[in-house]
């Protein structure tokens, strides 16, 4: 199979913001102008799901919707980027991604997995030797698949006094991961969703290669996959021209809605900042993979959406970061934290994908984006 890429081309309305492309060459190029119609019905969709799951209007946060099927990617936006600047959300603005990052966690880890560097069976002590007492026998799949048993460090750092209003690093989560309990369960038998496992993984991809995380992330998939808006940022809040303000509702405010951000910089669990079509180009090098080697390759893709051998108590499978439903029917992964919300969903056998990423962090993002889906 050929892996397709997707250009945007921005078209600025005053509630909504939509773009509608058709498949491009696989180099690396300027966004170009399109002439197509604007999907005008796929706008108006996205304002009714906002408004029925929040009662969101175009003067609230919201989000940024995108489907790629049958060789077109369509996005569109509803909502405002900066209630205080006045500007509206757009096909280009950059969001937070929260824990759909963990599918970039997961490609590394991949890519580095069919280089050699590293394998699932290593022993994450091997790789963090100063570890081995809380990591035990946990090895890299364990992580992967969530069946470590360990302790989520968020909790841990709750444990310590440290709030998510508060400032905290990798290191500080590090620090409370090594003096904190053992895997609680026996590794690889249960799956217990943890953030820890997937900031040891960046860990682990640091000690192997040498080099911090975020630069193995951007050379490894960001920059192969044309993820051109992605980046990891390592300090908190993010400044950018195209950055999004997150949002959440308090009834105590006079304006309702007041912006939030954490301090907190980990590493790996999420943090990655992207575009709707940064996550179109992710997903759609997975569901339509090229007969290649490395990333956006056929071995790579697969390697990505192969369940582990503990599924979620849903009997959903996990995967390299990627939530596997029905029988590899259905693949995605959503995300919260604060003033963010996320999600994406693909179905593979049909070639379609849908991302939704929004500024509010309480709405149901992958509601959104299966809504697109159910309604094509």
């Amino acid at each position: 199979m050929v892996r397709r890429r997707w250009w945007m081309a921005v078209v600025v309305g005053t509630a909504l913001v939509m773009s509608h492309t058709a498949c491009a060459s696989d180099e690396a190029q300027p966004d170009p102008v399109d002439e197509d119609p604007v999907p005008a019905a796929m706008a108006e969709r996205l304002a009714a799901e906002l408004d029925n799951l929040d009662g969101l209007t175009a003067d609230d946060p919201g989000c940024v919707a995108g489907v790629v099927e049958g060789g077109q990617q369509t996005v569109v936006a509803h909502g405002m980027a900066d209630l205080d600047a006045g500007e509206p959300l757009h096909a280009g603005s950059v969001f937070d991604l929260a824990s759909v990052a963990k599918m970039l966690t997961g490609a590394v880890v991949v890519a580095l997995e069919e280089d050699g560097v590293v394998g699932r069976d290593d022993l994450v002590a091997d790789w963090l030797p100063e570890l081995q007492r809380v990591v035990g026998d946990v090895t890299v799949a364990d992580l992967l698949h969530h069946s470590s048993g360990l302790v989520d460090y968020g909790d841990l750092l709750d444990d310590d006094g440290i709030d998510i209003d508060d400032p905290a690093t990798q290191t500080d989560a590090l620090a409370a991961i090594a003096a904190g309990p053992p895997a609680q369960l026996p590794p690889g038998r249960d799956f217990d969703y943890s953030n820890t496992n997937y900031v040891l993984l960046a860990e682990v991809v640091a000690a192997a290669t040498g080099r911090p995380f975020d630069e193995v992330l951007a050379d490894e998939v960001l920059e192969p996959l044309g993820m051109v808006d992605a980046f990891l940022p390592t300090t908190r809040p993010v400044r950018g021209e195209k950055v999004v303000v997150g949002y959440e509702w308090d009834d105590e405010s006079d304006d309702g809605w007041v912006a939030v951000v954490s301090p907190w910089t980990q590493v790996g669990d999420g943090a990655v900042h992207a575009t709707v079509a940064d996550v179109l180009r992710f997903a759609t090098a997975v569901v339509d993979p090229a007969d290649a080697p490395g990333v956006g390759g056929e071995r790579w893709a697969a390697a990505l959406v192969a369940p582990g051998p503990t599924p979620e108590p849903s009997g959903d499978g996990y995967a390299a970061g990627v939530v596997v439903s029905d029988g590899g029917a259905v693949l995605g992964h959503s995300g919260s934290w604060l003033g963010t919300s996320t999600a994406m969903v693909a179905l593979p056998d049909e070639g379609v994908v849908a991302v939704a990423l929004c500024n509010v962090d309480d709405l149901d993002a992958a509601a959104v984006a299966e809504a697109f889906l159910e309604r094509r």
